[in-house]
């Protein structure tokens, strides 16, 4: 009897199946991984952002502007300089009517300052934040990143910056910056303004911080700490909403303390809002 040398049809069949399942997974995990690592972007960019206002505020800068323009261009120009590069100022381009002031990080991100309205305790800043993101086709357009909807209002609330959910209505900025030259996003080119930070704790987990909840600390005189609590994270918008209620600007509401669940203010709320690391935490 001739032996038989090589492998059966089936049996190359099987192989055949095995890589293809093999690369199938590698395909999902790595565009898993890659759309982590944008995710991460999210905090990175609020925190960058929320660090950069603090310390510019700090040495004296203010914000304010004229009426119905961004911050003061030498309030984004020094937080431009915190980012190692230069704020782009579209005011007076005569092809647009969007007064607004971009930058962009090395990381890629593009905020947009624009002014957006004045309350009787502070003016009031859009600050539109582009994530970058790989590119997928939708329809006719092809999606680049994402974009999310932060509140500036620096009397207002200790300056916190509110992430807020972009509606349909509203008139969302493109990133101008996007590409270096000013001319932004190509005409079948978009971004995808679905996600609302303000209710996502998995990007943005915050906390209030009132010096003990998360801390081992000692009452004076003694030498035995008092019992550990660790910190709960929560939405931003329910750690906004005990700490300071609803945020309503004219007639919209864009921080809702019933709904979509009720949540009640501390009648004396303690400590500040304070966000963390998603990666430190789940």
């Amino acid at each position: 009897m001739k032996k038989k040398f090589g492998f059966s049809l089936a049996e190359l069949l099987i192989a055949l199946a095995i890589v293809s399942v093999i690369a199938v997974m590698a395909t999902n995990i790595s565009k898993k991984g890659i759309e982590n690592a944008y995710n991460a972007f999210f905090y990175t960019g609020y925190k960058n952002l929320y660090d950069a206002i603090a310390e510019v505020t700090d040495e004296g800068e203010k914000p304010a502007g004229a009426m119905h323009r961004p911050p003061s261009k030498q309030f984004v120009e020094a937080i431009a300089d915190l980012f190692d590069t230069e704020a782009e100022d579209y005011c007076n381009d005569s092809s647009s009517a969007e007064n607004r002031i971009d930058i962009k990080a090395a990381n890629g991100i593009v905020y947009s300052f624009q002014w957006f309205a004045q309350t009787d305790e502070s003016e009031v800043y859009n600050i539109y934040m582009f994530i970058p993101g790989t590119r997928k086709k939708s329809g006719n357009n092809v999606i680049v990143g994402k974009t999310v909807r932060l509140l500036y209002a620096p009397d207002l609330n200790n300056g916190i910056l509110v992430p807020v959910e972009i509606l349909s209505t509203d008139s969302v900025l493109r990133p101008r910056a996007y590409n270096n030259d000013g001319t932004g996003l190509a005409s079948d080119e978009t971004t995808d303004t679905s996600i609302n930070l303000q209710l996502r704790k998995d990007l943005l987990p915050c906390y209030i911080e009132d010096g003990k909840t998360g801390h081992i600390w000692y009452r004076y005189g003694e030498s035995t700490p008092e019992t550990f609590t660790p910190r709960t994270f929560t939405t931003f918008r329910e750690a906004y909403c005990k700490m300071y209620g609803n945020l309503t600007i004219g007639s919209r509401t864009f921080v809702n303390c019933s709904s979509p669940t009720s949540i009640t203010k501390d009648s004396t709320p303690t400590g500040a809002l304070y966000f963390e690391n998603p990666k430190k935490v789940f």
